[in-house]
C-alpha cells in the first residue's frame, strides 16, 4: 500500500477534503503530524462550507495556517478523533503572521490533548460564532489553547469540554519561552451604548 493510501485509510474523505488533498496533499506540519488542510506559503485561502473529518490515531489534525499564510473558514464543520490516542487538534495557527479566521461552523475533537483551537509561536486565530466541543475522556484537553505568543480572539459561540483536568481555555508561556499568549472571548458582539438625552 502506498504512503498516500495509508494516510487516506485513516482519513474519512469528504468532497471538501478530497479537493484539498488534491491541491495540497496530506502534508505534515512537523514529523508525526498530519493535517487535512495545511497552508504554508504566505498565501491566502478561503473555504466556504463543507466538512473536514479525521479519524484513526494520534496527531491527525484538521486545519493549520503557518508560514505567514492566512486561512479563512466560513461555515465549515471540523471533526477529529484520536481513536483512543492523543493530539487530534481541530484548527490552528503556528508561526508569526500566520492567521486562521473562523466564521461560524463547529469544531469537535475527541481524544487526549485534542484541542479545538490552538495558536502557537505567534500565530493568531480569530473566530465569530464558532461552536467548540472537546472531549478528553480519561485525560486532559482544552477547548482553546494559546502558547508562546499565540493569540486566540473569539466573539460569541460556545466552548464545551469534558475529561479529567479538561478546561475551556488555556494560555501559557512555556518553559524557556518569553512571549506571552493571549486569549480573548467576547460573549456577544459589541454594540454602541444607548444614548440618553
Amino acid at each position: 500500500m502506498s504512503s498516500l493510501n495509508k494516510k487516506l485509510a485513516v482519513v474519512r474523505v469528504t468532497t471538501l477534503a478530497a479537493v484539498l488533498m488534491g491541491v495540497y496533499g496530506t502534508a505534515a506540519a512537523a514529523p508525526g503530524y498530519s493535517w487535512i488542510e495545511y497552508l504554508n506559503d504566505v498565501g491566502e485561502y478561503t473555504i466556504n462550507g463543507g466538512s473536514i473529518i479525521t479519524t484513526g490515531g494520534p496527531n491527525k489534525r484538521g486545519v493549520l495556517s503557518t508560514g505567514a499564510s492566512t486561512v479563512t473558514l466560513n461555515g465549515v464543520t471540523i471533526s477529529t478523533d484520536a481513536d483512543g490516542s492523543w493530539g487530534a487538534h481541530g484548527a490552528g495557527a503556528n508561526g508569526s503572521n500566520s492567521t486562521l479566521n473562523i466564521l461560524g461552523g463547529t469544531i469537535t475533537t475527541n481524544g487526549q490533548y485534542s484541542n479545538g483551537i490552538q495558536a502557537e509561536n505567534g500565530g493568531t486565530v480569530t473566530g465569530n460564532g464558532v461552536g467548540i466541543t472537546a472531549t478528553g475522556g480519561s485525560s486532559y484537553t482544552f477547548g482553546v489553547e494559546a502558547g508562546d505568543g499565540g493569540k486566540v480572539d473569539l466573539v460569541g459561540g460556545s466552548i464545551n469540554v469534558s475529561g479529567v483536568v479538561a478546561a475551556g481555555a488555556r494560555a501559557y508561556t512555556g518553559t524557556g519561552k518569553s512571549r506571552r499568549a493571549i486569549f480573548i472571548w467576547t460573549a456577544r458582539p459589541l454594540t454602541s451604548p444607548a444614548r440618553h438625552p
